[in-house]
């Protein structure tokens, strides 16, 4: 990408809460770091105190917290005014305070960006989600441009009327990350994320119960699960007889540990957004092998990685452990997954931004930021292929639903929707007898 000139002096980074340990707070972080370093004054905005980033940040940047005993459009105007930032980059369009804030900013002397974390499918996979698309759009027709995580991304959200453009996450350099000391235990398999969908965490148990029989030392590490997910997750490893071969971790802070002991890594998910598990691996050299998201800007020259069509457990299976019974084949992979993040680096995240700068500025986008003819094609066609792929999962995962409302109205003999109102009726009249009896 050409590089580009535009004075950007201050600008503010707004995020509800960054007390968490996820992806998105950790995405804030790094921007914090690199536009700081770019000579960019940076104000980080949020609802609640920083207190669990880097001490390192405060060096790179100032901090406002809203008080929930003001009101929003007075201290933004004063943020506005005392800060003077040429942008705002919004966080977290699902929080209804996003949405507020970009209704709030849209007649104020600035910019507004909605940086979009997740993929165009995503909410599809995600349970009662789908209305994430509805709340990310109306906040983005409300800001000036929306950063996205990939070149289909951005034909997606720019076919919705959004002046989109892709944005690279940052990600450690490769060359910044540690390197491990051999021998790493090739026979140990990582699976780092939250127990959720579209990260479909039981399909390691599935790949494990066919790697065992092939590779009967194997292990695998499953990190970042919690709750009742992990429970089932639990359940399912005792009912494939796995359990002695893997390892249940809860979410934590620190992963480099996870990765230093881990030989292959293990993602199993439907659809990611930049995917920085990915990311993080190739950074230590640590093959990977993953079901396909061809969407994903990382899997771009394939490098490093194995991949397979969903659902392909046996093949996952074979791959794992040919990595970890062939000592030249994996040495290959790790460093083709090292190499293959070099472009991945500070300075190519700084000038996706600057991209976005320069296009509010009125000043004209390098050309090689415009996918159009044959990539443009590919975009549409592989947005209609996961779409569909996404709509087909989340209509089999919800046909219970409608099977349970049909077999209801069979046996009733009637509307089940009329039988239960006349049902709650019924309830809200005792309930109301049973309030004056008691009065």
């Amino acid at each position: 990408m050409k590089a580009m000139t535009t004075n950007i002096p201050t600008l503010a980074i707004y995020f509800p809460s960054l007390e968490n340990l996820g992806g998105i707070e950790r995405v804030v972080e790094a921007q914090t770091l690199i536009f700081a370093k770019h000579g960019i004054h940076v104000l980080l905005v949020t609802e609640q105190p920083v207190g669990k980033l880097r001490p390192s940040l405060e060096n790179y940047c100032r901090f406002a917290c809203l008080s929930r005993e003001s009101s929003r459009k007075d201290q933004w105007e004063k943020i506005i005014r005392e800060h003077r930032p040429s942008l705002v980059i919004l966080h977290g369009a699902f929080y209804a305070a996003a949405m507020e804030t970009a209704a709030i900013l849209r007649p104020l002397p600035v910019k507004t960006i909605l940086n979009i974390h997740f993929s165009f499918p995503t909410p599809l996979y995600l349970t009662g989600d789908e209305g994430m698309y509805d709340s990310h759009l109306e906040t983005a027709r409300l800001c000036d441009a929306v950063a996205v995580v990939s070149g289909t991304d951005r034909r997606f959200w720019t076919a919705l009327g959004c002046r989109a453009h892709y944005v690279q996450n940052p990600v450690r350099h490769a060359a910044s990350a540690p390197v491990p000391t051999p021998p790493r235990s090739r026979r140990t398999l990582l699976w780092l994320g939250r127990p959720m969908e579209p990260k479909m965490p039981e399909e390691a148990l599935y790949i494990m119960a066919e790697l065992l029989p092939r590779v009967p030392d194997a292990r695998l590490v499953m990190a970042g699960g919690h709750g009742a997910e992990s429970g089932k997750l639990l359940q399912l490893t005792k009912a494939l007889g796995i359990s002695s071969s893997v390892t249940f971790i809860p979410e934590q802070a620190d992963v480099e540990p996870l990765y230093a002991e881990s030989g292959i890594h293990l993602l199993t998910s439907q659809a990611e957004s930049f995917c920085l598990v990915l990311a993080e691996a190739k950074a230590r050299g640590i093959p990977t092998v993953m079901y396909d998201i061809p969407y994903l800007e990382l899997l771009h020259n394939r490098r490093g990685v194995s991949v397979l069509p969903y659902g392909d457990r046996r093949g996952m299976a074979d791959r794992i452990a040919a990595l970890m019974l062939d000592e030249e084949l994996y040495a290959r992979q790790s460093e083709q997954a090292r190499e293959s993040l070099l472009p991945f680096n500070d300075e190519a995240v700084f000038q996706t931004w600057n991209a976005i700068f320069s296009d509010l500025a009125g000043q004209e986008a390098a050309p090689e930021d415009i996918r159009e003819g044959q990539q443009a094609e590919e975009d549409l066609r592989l947005i209609v292929s996961e779409m569909y792929r996404a709509w087909s999962y989340r209509m089999e995962k919800d046909l219970w639903k409608i099977e349970f409302w049909n077999n209801l109205e069979k046996m009733l003999g009637t509307s089940a929707a009329a039988r239960l109102r006349r049902w709650g009726e019924a309830l809200f009249q005792r309930l109301k007898k049973l309030k004056r009896s008691i009065k």
